[in-house]
């Protein structure tokens, strides 16, 4: 008998999780609710679910068929290594930025001998066939509290029918899922209108280049902002070094592209400063605003911000000042020791000029100045 049960009436929501839980782990086919619409989900260590969503996905993807019909959920962007196998810095980056989300990032299948990679040979032959289309594999972080909840309860990712698979509308309501399914789901949790009422965004990932195949929430100029360099300057408090780091690390790197500074993020960069102990909304300190001032940059519209986990999932590469912020930094943020390092090259300290003469601010400058056109030498750059 199908249940349906309306997680937002709930009195304890972790009662229906572990029902979810429960009817994933015998092979039963629960349905989810996400940000973008309602999610056909099954176990992918039990081959009762995947014969099942193989019996559904060939009933509604008419010609379509099963093969290639589903994705895999994860739990977060952490495991996605575990199943591509070796994972570029491009597809590292978007899966920080993107999840969770309303983005699925498309992988192929690799290796000399195009083999089955990682963790993804664990799976029976009829999961597999779910999930390999055109020699790729399709992956998700879905943002919705309930599917995530359930998914922490297990140790092995869901397999999930692609949206709008076949002759399948977007099922963006449990009415909607009824009409198309009837009562083969074991389980469906209603929590309502879906939020965007929209498909995630599909995008196809290879070593270095990204291409939009499926259009959804997530616009290309989005995306191409997610898939950019991002470059981030820490100290304090974010009124002096890191945004005298900012200010001429992009005017530098526009010097080195010819072109303006404006037009860095069209060129696939992001420059930002924040301060480990920073107040938001805080001015440059005079002082600095004035010893920058020559080179033809200006701080004065610089408003500070706190370091936070968003900013530093975000950054590609993390400069900070001194080595008291690179052990700060990674006493809390060990995973990250290979993103972050001292923006002198030497190890020395770039100490804090704050309350300090003109000269320590010109000196500060100085020394900044130079240790930022030394990482702009040796990026590999093209003025196209």
């Amino acid at each position: 008998m199908q249940r349906i049960l309306n997680i937002r009436d709930s009195d304890d929501p972790r009662d229906i999780i572990h029902l979810a839980v429960q009817e994933l782990a015998d092979g039963g086919l629960v349905v989810f609710p996400s940000e973008t619409s309602y999610l056909i989900t099954g176990y992918s260590l039990h081959d009762t679910a995947a014969d099942r969503l193989t019996q559904l996905t060939e009933k509604i993807g008419g010609d379509w068929g099963s093969s290639g019909s589903c994705f895999l959920a994860l739990r977060s962007g952490s495991e996605l290594a575990d199943y591509t196998g070796n994972l570029e810095s491009l597809g590292r980056k978007l899966s920080r930025r993107c999840w969770p989300g309303p983005v699925i990032l498309s992988f192929p299948i690799s290796g000399e001998d195009e083999s089955i990679p990682s963790l993804l040979s664990s799976f029976s032959i009829p999961v597999r066939e779910l999930l390999e289309n055109q020699n790729r594999v399709q992956y998700r972080v879905p943002a919705h509290d309930s599917i995530q909840d359930a998914m922490k309860l297990l140790p092995a990712p869901l397999i999930t029918i692609r949206e709008c698979w076949g002759r399948s509308p977007l099922l963006t309501t449990v009415p909607e899922v009824r009409e198309l399914l009837g009562d083969q789901p074991a389980l469906i949790i209603d929590d309502g209108q879906s939020r965007y009422g929209q498909a995630a965004t599909v995008v196809d990932v290879n070593d270095s280049d990204w291409e939009l195949t499926e259009k959804g929430v997530v616009s290309a100029a989005t995306l191409r902002r997610l898939a950019s360099d991002m470059y981030l300057f820490v100290c304090t408090g974010n009124t002096c070094r890191s945004p005298m780091a900012e200010v001429l690390f992009r005017k530098f790197l526009a010097d080195k592209l010819n072109c303006q500074e404006d037009e860095l993020l069209d060129r696939g960069f992001i420059v930002e400063s924040a301060g480990l102990s920073a107040l938001p909304g805080m001015a440059a300190s005079v002082e600095a605003v004035d010893v920058v001032s020559p080179l033809g940059v200006d701080l004065s519209t610089h408003q500070s911000q706190p370091l936070t986990n968003r900013l530093i999932d975000q950054a590609d590469q993390i400069f900070v000042m001194t080595r008291g912020h690179l052990d700060s930094l990674l006493s809390v943020r060990p995973d990250i020791h290979d993103r972050v390092r001292l923006l002198s090259p030497d190890g020395s300290d770039v100490t804090d000029p704050i309350g300090s003469s003109r000269a320590h601010y010109e000196e500060c400058r100085a020394q900044i100045e130079q240790y930022v056109r030394d990482i702009i030498e040796k990026l590999q750059l093209t003025d196209q």
